[in-house]
């Protein structure tokens, strides 16, 4: 403390914080200067009940945070309860398709990173629709991705959300100020990560169908009974380990090829993403930091390719030399 009277002031010294585990990358300095926590109240609670490749892969229920973005969380919500009862059947949206994630896919899976789906268009990343006719606004980018099991919007680009989401499977600041979060799992994480190990193309796509089999709201006391439930059980989806998962290592593309639908904005920000937190990794090791190839503000697919490639050959060769 300096000073007296009015003019006195309090010097704060402040150290950055670790690394997060997840992603290797630093919590930025606005987040650690906040004085406010942002209202994650949970005002609902829905599931899903995912499948891979026909098999029960067990329930997973988020809770949305409504009081904060009310829209975002009602799109999600009604998505996840239309056509859900026995023999109900949900409207049509803009595009012509229910307005349901009951048949939708996981169409993406990015380890340590997140997963994608929502696509109840054409169920491959490319579409969407929403409760509000199509795309809808941004709301708010109050929420962060804070930790494992955050739910956001994916998007193409600033107000153009519909009903595809994300997942995030770590601390992912990087993603903050452009996807609206409105939720987190709360049960059924284990789930999540059962998923990491679906066999990939292109290290994100799964070779095998991931499937919403079923989805809807629980009440307070279908969520009371739910948490009362003995490990291992999933509420009617069968036990949670029940699907078997051959891991295999992932494979890719011929260098400079693409698939038919190109690679999405989306996609390429979380490979800069993992590129950035690799560079990170790089110089913790003592690579210094001139010799770590640099990418444009809007890489392209082939670029990040080639300066990952690049860098892990680095790194490899680096601990190879025995430091």
């Amino acid at each position: 403390v300096r000073g007296g009277g009015e003019g006195r002031e309090v010097v704060v010294t402040l150290g950055k914080r670790e690394r997060a585990a997840d992603n290797m990358a630093y919590v930025p300095w606005t987040r650690l200067m906040s004085h406010e926590t942002a209202d994650e109240t949970i005002t609902d609670r829905v599931f899903m009940d995912l499948q891979v490749d026909g098999q029960p892969a067990g329930r997973v229920v988020i809770g949305l945070f409504g009081n904060t973005v009310p829209r975002t969380a009602a799109n999600f919500k009604t998505l996840c309860t239309h056509g859900a009862a026995a023999g109900g059947s949900a409207p049509l949206g803009k595009s012509g398709k229910p307005l349901s994630y009951v048949g939708s896919n996981i169409i993406r899976v990015m380890p340590r990173f997140l997963i994608q789906g929502g696509d109840i268009v054409k169920n491959d990343g490319t579409g969407g629709d929403s409760i509000y006719g199509g795309k809808f606004e941004d709301e708010n980018f109050i929420l962060q991705h804070r930790g494992e099991g955050y739910v956001a919007m994916v998007n193409t680009g600033p107000n153009t959300n519909t009903s595809q989401f994300h997942i995030a499977l770590g601390v992912h600041p990087f993603l903050d100020g452009k996807h609206v979060v409105f939720g987190r799992v709360l049960m059924g994480l284990e789930v999540i990560r059962k998923l990491e190990a679906v066999p990939l193309v292109q290290n994100e796509k799964p070779t095998v169908p991931i499937v919403v089999a079923a989805c809807g709201e629980l009440s307070a006391d279908e969520w009371e009974a739910l948490q009362l439930k003995p490990a291992g059980s999933t509420g009617g989806t069968g036990a949670l380990g029940e699907v078997q998962i051959t891991t295999q290592p992932t494979t890719n593309q011929p260098a400079g090829s693409t698939s038919s639908q190109g690679v999405s904005r989306h996609t390429l920000e979380c490979w800069a993403a993992a590129y950035a937190a690799m560079a990170s990794d790089a110089m913790s090791l003592g690579i210094p930091q001139e010799a770590i190839p640099d990418l444009p503000d809007q890489p392209s697919e082939d670029q990040i390719r080639q300066a990952r490639d690049h860098l892990q050959a680095m790194i490899a060769s680096f601990l190879s030399s025995g430091l």
